[in-house]
């Protein structure tokens, strides 16, 4: 890693510590906390109710002191990360340049059409921006409002073709490196995040020449233009005008957008012909992302029950997923059941790692999607990699094992097709909590499915997912994986007097209202039926 790709990386980390110190202090303020979760886990666990609110306040100094202290060793990680960030800016002083682009003849016709169209569109600069490539280059760039339609894209948002226009290699084809016309996984991705578009696409706004060529951030850019034709960017918009001021730019800005974008304009004009090496190297971090979660995909096919097993018994000593990344130790034996199980190399856990032997943010979110990509459809993995969805990954790795070991029963006992459609509901009342409140609210809504609402099984097992804590979601689970596993292999139910089905196991292991004194009433009552039956039988011969 060089000087500049090691600032980079530090300046990454000071920011993400201040977001969690910002996070934690909101909730060390909150005077009234949301105690939903910790309810029902104090009474699945059978605790006495009238302890219940010493229970909470308990739980609530606790986590305040440990956010706290978190806080305190936060604040000294970002004080060591700028000192080194100091050290290596003085390094590099001498060695940063910025790029310089040869020299070539007069512009195509075809970039200057697209470049006065570009230019005649309304638009307001913003704060200067340096943005550093992968491979230690500066790029001197300014925030720039523009309307959504006004960059150019390497393809149409609608058809996938390449746009007319757009510079292409000497054998005709796009420079962008990014095949979005053949690319089926691309298009979805451009489709997705254009029906959701929101203040995610600020975090990274799209890199656009004086031509008006975007040179980083094509899917973005199509996302962003769709979203547009289709009113699916009412967040973002929210978003930026609320944010408006970190840009150099005023709300007043905005109001002569129709659908207003933030970009990062680059300040020298380019020069020579645009080539797919240089788009490569603009979007090499993105595609390391979009790798990440592929090759996440690709090891899920490699792993087996044993391994799996190997891995999750680093689990069981934690009530959390959140409480092993806390311990440092813990998180580098769980890196080594990785590395033994073949999903990393040893010369890979540095990058997942941080300094202090913990799991860093790519390290937890690349373990935990290999783990759940053994039990979901590609949809839900991604859709869990995301705000909202990483909570409901953290409890689906912690029950791990006995959902593998059930997909693996047969159709008949697997609740694997239920797991998938639930998850998909809790994603979707996760992130949109202002819509839906709760999973209840979610399912009433019965137009969002047409004809194909989910069943009563699995509306329950999404409020599961949904409302239950880590710890008390995997025992669920593993009672339920253990009752479909006997009954899979043919165990008769003495009270039943046969195999009990996968119906009326899950019903009666997902069901949230009947406690377990209401199972042991049941019991009792078939028990006493049984001994009357046997008393009237004895009475009988003996009679």
């Amino acid at each position: 890693m060089s000087p500049s790709e090691k600032i980079e990386w530090i300046e990454t980390e000071i920011a993400r510590l201040e977001h969690e110190n910002t996070s934690l202090k909101e909730k060390n303020a909150n005077q009234t906390p949301d105690h939903h979760t910790d309810t029902m886990n104090y009474y699945h666990n059978g605790e006495d109710p009238k302890k219940l609110g010493k229970y909470l306040d308990d739980l609530d100094s606790t986590r305040k002191q440990q956010r706290t202290q978190q806080i305190k060793e936060n604040e000294e990680e970002i004080k060591q990360y700028k000192e080194d960030a100091d050290y290596y800016t003085q390094k590099t002083h001498a060695e940063s340049t910025t790029r310089a682009i040869p020299q070539s003849g007069k512009k195509s016709s075809e970039i200057q059409q697209i470049r006065n169209k570009y230019e005649s569109a309304h638009s307001v600069t913003g704060n200067k921006k340096t943005v550093t490539l992968p491979n230690g280059t500066k790029i001197k760039c300014r925030y720039k409002l523009v309307e959504a339609d006004a960059p150019t894209a390497s393809h149409d948002e609608n058809t996938y073709s390449p746009t007319k226009g757009f510079p292409t290699s000497k054998d005709g084809k796009t420079v962008n490196d990014r095949d979005y016309q053949n690319d089926k996984d691309a298009q979805e991705s451009v489709r997705k995040i254009a029906a959701n578009f929101n203040s995610l696409a600020l975090e990274s706004p799209p890199i656009v020449t004086k031509d008006g060529i975007v040179i980083s951030g094509n899917n973005r850019t199509m996302s962003s233009k769709l979203a547009a034709k289709n009113g699916t960017d009412t967040a973002y918009l929210e978003d930026l005008q609320e944010l408006i001021d970190e840009y150099g730019l005023e709300e007043s800005d905005l109001s002569d957008f129709k659908h207003p974008r933030l970009i990062l304009e680059m300040d020298a004009e380019h020069e020579g012909d645009y080539t797919t090496e240089e788009f490569a190297q603009f979007n090499r971090d993105t595609k390391k992302t979009m790798s990440n979660v592929e090759k996440a995909v690709k090891v899920t096919k490699t792993l087996n029950e044993e391994k799996i097993q190997s891995i999750a018994s680093q689990l069981s000593g934690y009530e959390t997923m959140g409480e092993l990344y806390a311990d440092a130790k813990g998180c580098q034996s769980f890196v080594a059941k990785l590395i033994d199980a073949g999903i990393i190399g040893d010369n890979e856990k540095a990058q997942y790692l941080k300094s202090d032997g913990t799991l860093n943010d790519t390290g937890k979110d690349f373990t935990e999607t290999v783990l759940v990509g053994t039990i979901l459809n590609e949809d839900n993995i991604r859709r869990l990699d995301s705000t909202g969805g990483k909570r409901i990954r953290q409890k689906l790795v912690r029950a791990i094992l006995p959902l593998v070991e059930n997909k693996g029963t047969g159709k008949e006992y697997s609740f694997n097709k239920e797991l998938n459609e639930a998850v998909d509901i809790a994603v979707s009342v996760a992130k949109n909590h202002e819509i839906y409140p709760n999973v209840e609210a979610y399912l009433a809504q019965g137009t969002l499915f047409g004809e194909s609402k989910p069943d009563e099984v699995t509306g329950k097992l999404a409020k599961l997912i949904h409302d239950e804590g880590e710890k008390a979601f995997a025992s669920r689970m593993k009672n339920l994986g253990a009752g479909l596993k006997h009954s899979a292999e043919g165990e008769m139910d003495i009270f039943l007097g046969g195999v009990e089905t996968k119906q009326s196991l899950m019903e009666r292991f997902l069901s949230i209202q009947k406690s377990i004194t209401d199972i042991l009433t049941t019991l009792h009552s078939k028990e006493q039926t049984i001994r009357s039956m046997v008393a009237e039988a004895l009475q009988k011969q003996c009679g």
